[in-house]
């Protein structure tokens, strides 16, 4: 959190001695990716601004460009650079930084559809427990928390720097699966429509997971002031209007319904008790999602879920 002050000297004040007056306001810094093709982060952007004008304060939000790698905005973070990040939330993290636990997404983050070369969709159909998967290679971001539970469950992985060359190892038939958030998806292969890649369209993957932002340990007053808005942001129903303006037809495009759903357990985030009725279900999608309980079943089950 940074201060920038603005000093007001006018004539009549400098010619009587009289002391400056200093107009102050706080600062709340990000970083946002460069590349423009990179939506992943406007509906965390778009809830932070809605939360800061639900508060009564002088927040001055500023986004900071930058070549964004999860690894490179943690560094920043960090080093006191930015003010604020979001990310996916561990137990490492959740012990190093300050977390305003209430998930951006709903807890949707942990809802995983297989992006895949279209030429091996139908190879894919089958699939009805994890056990079949761990014969395909799988593609993530350095250091994302999801490793760790691809690894724990046993699946074959490999890690990559660049975002956009995941998509192409997919494309040119070197890797089997990225799998992708049900609310970053359809962006990701609308965007790379260059690309040989669809959606599998029989199977997802599911494991706790949430979307948080986060503040270092100091920063512990200006990430209540966040925690606050938000939780007047949901009391007032504006925060289901704007999810649901971002994500409805999204969830409508993944129909869940029709997919087999394999759950999966995540030994490395735990939802919250106190949480839990942020967290949409595979069972209470469609109902109220304050009130939806998310699931920690390691068992692979039919989806039973109705449209939002």
């Amino acid at each position: 959190m940074r201060l920038t002050c603005f000093s007001i000297f006018t004539f009549l004040i400098s010619l009587s001695f009289h002391s400056p007056l200093v107009l102050c306001q706080t600062m709340l810094s990000y970083a946002v990716a460069k590349d423009q093709t990179d939506e992943r982060s406007q509906f965390p952007i778009k809830l932070l601004h809605a939360i800061v004008a639900e508060q009564d304060t002088q927040l001055n939000i500023t986004s900071i460009p930058i070549d964004a790698t999860q690894h490179r905005v943690l560094h920043l973070l960090d080093k006191g650079h930015i003010d604020m990040a979001w990310f996916a939330a561990d137990k490492d993290r959740l012990a190093k930084y300050h977390a305003v636990q209430i998930p951006i997404a709903k807890g949707l983050l942990g809802y995983r559809m297989l992006l895949v070369h279209d030429h091996n969709n139908l190879a894919f159909t089958p699939i009805t427990d994890l056990q079949q998967l761990k014969n395909y290679t799988f593609v993530q971001g350095l250091g994302w928390p999801d490793n760790r539970i691809l690894k724990h469950h046993e699946l074959g992985l490999l890690t990559v720097s660049d975002y956009h060359r995941m998509f192409k190892l997919v494309d040119a038939g070197r890797i089997d699966i990225f799998p992708r958030s049900i609310i970053e998806i359809w962006q990701e292969l609308d965007s790379h429509q260059a690309l040989n890649l669809t959606v599998n369209d029989s199977v997802a993957l599911h494991y706790p997971s949430a979307l948080y932002y986060f503040f270092r340990k100091e920063n512990e007053q200006q990430a209540e002031i966040i925690r606050r808005g938000f939780e007047k942001l949901i009391d007032s129903g504006e925060y289901d209007l704007l999810f649901n303006a971002y994500f409805g037809q999204i969830l409508q495009r993944s129909n869940l319904a029709t997919k087999r759903i394999i759950e999966m357990d995540n030994p490395y985030f735990e939802i919250p008790e106190s949480q839990r009725h942020y967290f949409y279900s595979l069972n209470d999608i469609g109902k109220n999602p304050r009130h939806a309980m998310a699931s920690n079943s390691a068992t692979t089950k039919d989806a039973k879920l109705a449209e939002l």
